[in-house]
Parts: structure tokens; sequence; C-alpha cells
């Protein structure tokens, strides 16, 4: 490894925080939250074994075993947010051991406050639980008892944050307030195509297929892929102009998702839209004003008021017949 020392196989080796590894440096770079629960991921990985099988030759015996590369990114895509969160609210913490139930409850109490739904709610924990069992399997110092951990009841319609879409003059608002950067064409990306802030720094050259019109979103939230059409010229011409200069392979727009929110608050802010500060919303709003916009029209064009709502669900990158997500996304329905 040309004389890198590779974190995750010394952690399976000696532990997260053993300090026979021979390098201080190494033992500090491994020592740290998310590498311990990522580490967790990784040793409980089953590559290569089928669950049916396992399952038939052990019985039931399967807690902490991850059996589907699905699974395995999934877990890790939710180690890492959940190591940053304790990192950000609780600097003191460094270790998995000292992760207590309280604070998995701040998680799943702040994530809710932004707008998840149950069913969003129950997978996140889901998917804590499963990190739980990991943990306690790999490191015997850690007694994790996370799946003791309640979701919190939902609020009411009145103390819902994150309830209010962007409205076209608050948007045009903020291009009036913005300078010409990737940010503003992150921005431009989810107001043309609906986007979650987290799939616009994912999205390559090589995904946008300028012959069939159509850009394709890979294992977005869910590790769900589907592709939406390229439908207006604004659209195209949004698309060709990101992809000047850039090789396939290249991110459309060079950014992180925690730049992209940085910029959105203060772009409201200059705006004055006091209303999606307070709720603490912004490319969330965008796509409500996407969907309220693709609902009116699809009536417009027939649609039944069902089959509106399941088009507008595909095109945001949700299922069909998900009612709760179409009330959250389209207000008005007619």
């Amino acid at each position: 490894m040309d004389g890198h020392w590779n974190v995750y196989a010394l952690m399976k080796k000696y532990g997260p925080s053993t300090p026979e590894c021979g390098k201080e440096e190494a033992v500090k770079n491994m020592a740290n939250l998310r590498g311990e629960l990522r580490n967790a991921v990784v040793c409980c990985f089953q590559e290569g074994t089928k669950k049916r099988e396992y399952k038939q030759k052990y019985g039931h015996d399967m807690d902490s075993k991850i059996f589907s590369y699905g699974s395995k990114k999934a877990l890790l895509d939710r180690a890492g947010e959940l190591a940053t969160f304790v990192q950000k609210k609780h600097p003191e913490i460094r270790h998995v051991k000292e992760i207590k139930n309280e604070h998995i409850r701040e998680y799943l109490k702040e994530k809710q406050e932004k707008g998840c739904t149950k069913a969003t709610l129950n997978t996140y924990h889901a998917q804590i639980k499963k990190l739980a069992k990991c943990c306690n399997k790999v490191y015997k110092s850690v007694n994790a008892q996370w799946a003791d951990v309640k979701i919190p009841d939902p609020p009411t319609l009145e103390e819902r944050l994150r309830k209010d879409k962007m409205t076209i003059e608050q948007y045009r608002e903020i291009l009036e307030c913005a300078n010409e950067c990737s940010s503003l064409d992150g921005i431009r990306l989810c107001r043309n195509f609906g986007l979650r802030v987290q799939e616009i720094p994912r999205i390559r050259v090589c995904d946008i297929d300028f012959e069939n019109m159509r850009l394709k979103i890979f294992r977005s939230k869910g590790g769900r892929t589907w592709e939406i059409p390229i439908e207006t010229e604004e659209q195209r011409n949004l698309l060709e102009h990101l992809c000047q200069g850039k090789q396939s392979g290249q991110q459309l727009v060079s950014i992180r998702k925690e730049s992209l929110n940085r910029y959105l608050h203060s772009l409201n802010d200059k705006a004055g839209n006091k209303n999606l500060l307070e709720q603490k919303t912004g490319f969330h709003a965008i796509r409500k004003l996407v969907a309220q916009e693709r609902y009116n029209q699809n009536r417009k064009n027939g649609m039944g008021k069902e089959e509106a709502l399941n088009e507008v669900n595909r095109y945001l990158g949700h299922g069909d017949n998900r009612r709760i997500l179409s009330n959250t996304y389209v207000t008005d329905q007619w």
C-alpha cells in the first residue's frame, strides 16, 4: 500500500482503540466514531454468501450478518451520517461505546423535525438497530441498546417544519441575490428536475443521455435508481452548459451538499424569505414547488387525481400510491 495504513484492516485486527498497532498516527485515525461504525459494517458483511443458504445451514442467527451490497452501502451511509450528527452535537464523544440511547433519540427527532415521513423514520430506525448489532458483535467493549429507542410521535400539521413550498416569486428573488457559481448551478438543477440536495453532487456527465433525453439518478434515497425525462429546452440547455469541458466521469456540479445548503440559506436570508428560514427548509421547498407545478400540468393534460399524484411521486424518486408523501409535496390537489 506504498506506506499507507489500511485503517479498517488495523481496526479489525486490533480493535477500535488498541494502542499496539505500532503507529500513533494510525491509532489516531482509526480511533474515531465514523471509522468504528463503518468498520463494524465492513466486518459483518458476508461477501459471496447468500442469505437463504446461510439461513438453511446455520438457522436464524443472522442478526449481525449483512448479505447484500445494497444493504452494506445503506448501512455505511447511515453510519457516516450518524457519526457526523453525534460529533456535531456531542464533540466529546469519540467512540461507539459512548453513544447512548438519548443520542439516538436526538438523531431520530432531528430527522423527524426536518420532515421525514413515518416510513422513512422506520427505515432509519431499522438501520440503526442493525448498526447496534454489528457493533456489539465486532467490539467486546460495546453493549449498544439502540433497539430500545422508540420512534418519536409525529408532529401535528401545525407543528410540522418544512411545510411550505417555495413560491415562484421567492425563487426569482433568490436568483436576483445570487452570483454565478457552482452552488447556483446546483440550485438550478433542483429547480429544473426536482432533485434532492444529496443527489446533485452525485450526478456525473455520463448520467445524461441526450439521445434519449433522460437524466439518470443512481442509488439515491432508499437505494432507488430511476430516470428523469429531459422535456424542456431550458432543461437541455442547462445540462449542456454544465457538461462543457468535462469528461464523462466528472461531476456535473463540483460541490458538496453542505455547501449547497449553506448557499441557499444565505440567499433566502438576503431575499427575506422568512417563512423558509424559520422552517429551516431550502431544497425541500423547491422540490415542493416542482411537485405542485407538475401535478397542475398533469391535471391540465387530462390525468385523474391519483394518476397525476403517482406520476409526481415517480418523478421525484418516490414510489406509487404514497399518499402521505403526496399530501406533503402537493398541497393543492384539485
